[in-house]
């Protein structure tokens, strides 16, 4: 008998659960994070198009690709975000000040 309550619980009915795209909270980030995800791609693929058209050079363009990616690989994302956050902070203490 509690075995039955346990499974039940653990193990809902699938006839009772509603499509994420109900769940206004789950809808608004998955909306969200592919907005966010078309603006990376965007950015990238616009920075990647002026450097070249500025440069001529494919050499160029990989090294902005590695300047990108190889600090994202030894640090980490989130030291990297940090790291970035703190400059901008400096850099705005120094422009006010």
């Amino acid at each position: 008998m509690l075995n039955e309550e346990i499974s039940s619980a653990v193990h809902p009915d699938d006839s009772t659960k509603a499509p994420f795209w109900i769940n206004r909270n789950f809808a608004l980030l998955a909306i969200g994070q592919v907005i966010s995800n078309i603006g990376d791609f965007v950015y990238t693929m616009t920075l990647l198009v002026w450097v070249f058209s500025m440069t001529k050079s494919a050499a160029a363009v990989s090294g902005v690709l590695l300047a990108e990616s190889i600090p994202m690989f030894v640090l980490g994302r989130w030291r990297v975000c940090l790291w970035i956050a703190g400059i901008g902070v400096l850099l705005c203490w120094f422009l006010i000040v």
